[in-house]
């Protein structure tokens, strides 16, 4: 069974009051509702509106990264328009997000690099930690683990000058993620632990449910399955609470073959005390008689 690791995706810096604790499909919804509103209203909108162009970007990258790109360019061009150069450098962050998402990684670069000149050409430092941590998913994805760890610590770096504890906790969980890749199981675990201490401090329930999956991937690799169930049930746990419907059926998924290797584990057990049984018993009554 493929084993399924969860990234810890780089946002930036919008936040769009009312639909900040929605998820998926439920948050698209009501971005779009607040859009028409703007789009049909007498008064100027303008930058409320390219960001939430901006937000369904984003979100539809998750579900729909076609659309996703639409948004983008809508936000591209308003924003643009408008001459919000943050606006600018996310519109770009978010279409280079949807051609990631859509394994266009020479496309997703593209658009990541324009964000990332950008946000240094204005200096904005929040900018620039995101759209270095979103170029490292993309390296990662194209297995050049080194520049991946390069992009993901340049970031790491940069969040813990600004004290942004979720963008750190966001850049260790990627470096997690790449350390597994490459094998580099300890590291890995080092990482992620570092990350779920960050979440437990921000008390983000989804950050904590992820970091505890990924760890019991890192578990499932060394052959240590019952760690691994361990980790994966909590994950399970809290997924069920949030109504994570999709991560729970990871973390299922993931218990499933936990569970047979811990059975099969079982059973080369008792075949190994039968097989030794035998043996013994074999050389205690069944001895060759000198004649």
């Amino acid at each position: 069974m493929k084993k399924i690791i969860t990234f810890c995706f780089v946002t930036q810096f919008f936040c769009a009051v009312g639909f900040a604790q929605k998820q998926g499909q439920d948050r698209v919804d009501s971005i779009l509702s607040v859009v028409n509103a703007w789009s049909i209203s007498n008064n100027s909108h303008d930058t409320l509106l390219a960001a939430s162009y901006i937000e369904l970007s984003y979100e539809l990258h998750k579900i729909d990264p076609d659309k996703g790109i639409v948004f983008g360019q809508k936000a591209l061009e308003l924003s643009t328009k408008i001459n919000w150069e943050k606006g600018v450098a996310s519109s770009y962050n978010r279409i280079g997000l949807c051609y990631w998402a859509k394994s266009d990684f020479p496309k997703a670069l593209e658009f990541q690099f324009k964000a990332l000149k950008l946000n240094e050409d204005i200096d904005f430092k929040h900018g620039i930690a995101t759209t270095l941590g979103n170029i490292g998913l993309v390296y990662n994805d194209q297995h050049d683990y080194t520049k991946a760890l390069d992009y993901h610590f340049r970031a790491l770096k940069i969040n813990e000058e600004l004290k942004n504890i979720s963008g750190e906790a966001r850049n260790l969980g990627n470096i997690g993620i790449v350390y597994d890749a490459t094998g580099e199981y300890e590291k890995a675990l080092q990482y992620y632990s570092k990350a779920l201490s960050l979440y437990r401090q921000l008390n983000d329930k989804v950050g904590i449910a992820r970091n505890l999956g990924n760890v019991a991937f890192v578990y499932q690799e060394m052959g240590q399955y019952a760690r691994a169930l361990e980790y994966n049930s909590r994950a399970l746990e809290m997924n069920a609470a949030m109504g994570n419907t999709i991560q729970v059926g990871i973390n299922i998924g993931n218990m499933g073959e936990e569970y047979y290797h811990i059975a099969a584990d079982a059973i080369k057990t008792e075949l190994t005390y039968r097989l030794i049984a035998l043996k013994t018993l074999r050389l205690r009554y069944l001895k060759p008689k000198n004649i």
